[in-house]
């Protein structure tokens, strides 16, 4: 936290007692600057491709993603919680209702049994439970929403029956 005192620690400890002092806003550069530098940065490139990874090819493990990135399953799980907010395995969950859900509203005519097969899931059963606990609502309930109302998927211009 930057308190009154800090401040004036800032504007006299940067400065280093030079002789004219240097304009605040430089000062306050040298000191944003050196506080960022005591975080660690975000995990950086390596860790955005391995999350494409997750999205994209949905049969992808994290097992062996973790072994991919040279980390332990553990230090990948942190890792990856502390870049994103939620573990691998949730995303690979949501990632994955997120692509069955898609494909239910391009392809209006797919069972949401067979999309749902496809996506990975065992049975009508392991589909109706993730979705409900991932959204609190039935997968129909969703299907019919996403077909109804225009979206990223559903634009007004083409309106799926």
């Amino acid at each position: 936290y930057i308190t009154r005192g800090r401040l004036s620690e800032v504007f006299t400890g940067l400065g280093g007692g030079a002789r004219p002092p240097p304009p605040p806003a430089a000062l306050l550069d040298q000191f944003f600057l050196a506080r960022l530098g005591q975080h660690e940065d975000r995990p950086g490139r390596a860790l955005d491709a391995l999350l494409d990874k997750l999205y994209y090819a949905p049969g992808t493990g994290i097992e062996a993603l973790a072994e991919q990135s040279g980390w332990t399953r553990r230090h990948f799980q942190r890792k990856f919680t502390d870049a994103y907010g939620l573990g691998p395995k949730q995303f690979v969950r949501i990632a994955r209702l997120a692509h069955t859900m898609r494909m239910l509203t391009l392809a209006p005519e797919t069972a949401a049994l067979d999309a749902a097969l496809r996506m990975g899931y065992f049975d009508q059963a392991h589909f109706i439970h993730e979705t409900r606990a991932l959204t609190g609502s039935t997968p129909q309930t969703i299907i019919k929403g996403l077909r109804e109302k225009s979206h990223f998927y559903n634009p007004p211009s083409r309106p799926i029956a």
